[in-house]
């Protein structure tokens, strides 16, 4: 493989961990690489530096990324790539599993769960729950999804009919990013885990479901597997590299 300069933007565990597997391979840590790599979320706007001939971030705005290609820089958006959103996707679902023992004082295996939303996390989580013994069920809007529900195994509601999906639940993860609890009425002590990103002020509010027990969820794979965070990036920003033809 060809070597590279690599400029690493941030200091959360993932990027650490990046640029040690990064310089393990050979490549160059500097502050003027030919390729930038940015935390996730990124920053609005791209750095100025002229040398960055690849700038590779998340959740991108349409005018960073045309800031980019005015100054002749190809740009990556990791969190619109499939490669980045499966492997993100897994690590996310088994942190939301050890998380959600942590913070219960039951076994997972024989709890009631009930997972909101049944796209790439939520379909993950659900197998590895199942596995582990729990009664699962997945909640989605979509009918196509809601057959994937039923013929891979699991109970199966529809997200219309949250108040009756949540009774009797003692775990309640969700993937969705949505308000989409307002009307419902959670065991005493259930552990609701938001997995979504939600605008600020949208999330499940403890203060109008007494007994309910929050636990953030959120930005799992950096804060709970940061080597395998920084692997899955990784692999992404080679795979990002191979199409730009520079590696």
């Amino acid at each position: 493989m060809k070597k590279l300069s690599f400029s690493i933007y941030g200091s959360d565990a993932r990027q650490r961990n990046l640029a040690a597997l990064l310089e393990k391979d050979g490549h160059i840590l500097t502050e003027s690489g030919e390729v930038c790599i940015l935390p996730i979320p990124s920053p609005a706007l791209p750095p100025s530096d002229e040398n960055h001939r690849v700038i590779i971030g998340g959740k991108l705005s349409g005018e960073f990324i045309d800031r980019c290609r005015q100054r002749g820089a190809a740009v990556g958006d990791v969190t619109v790539r499939e490669d980045f959103a499966a492997a993100n996707a897994a690590i996310c679902a088994e942190g939301a599993v050890m998380l959600a023992m942590e913070n219960t004082l039951r076994t997972v295996a024989g709890a009631e769960v009930l997972v909101i939303g049944y796209g790439r996390i939520g379909r993950l989580l659900c197998a590895r729950l199942r596995a582990l013994g729990a009664r699962v069920t997945a909640a989605a809007r979509k009918a196509s999804d809601r057959a994937w529900i039923r013929a891979e195994g699991h109970l199966c509601a529809d997200t219309a009919e949250l108040p009756e999906a949540v009774k009797g639940k003692s775990i309640v993860f969700n993937t969705v990013p949505a308000r989409l609890t307002d009307a419902c009425v959670f065991e005493p002590g259930c552990l609701f885990m938001e997995l979504a990103t939600l605008p600020p002020g949208d999330g499940t509010d403890a203060a109008s479901h007494p007994g309910l027990r929050l636990c953030d969820g959120r930005g799992l794979p950096a804060r709970t597997a940061p080597v395998s965070a920084a692997e899955a990036l990784k692999d992404t920003v080679y795979n990002i590299l191979r199409e730009e033809k520079m590696i």
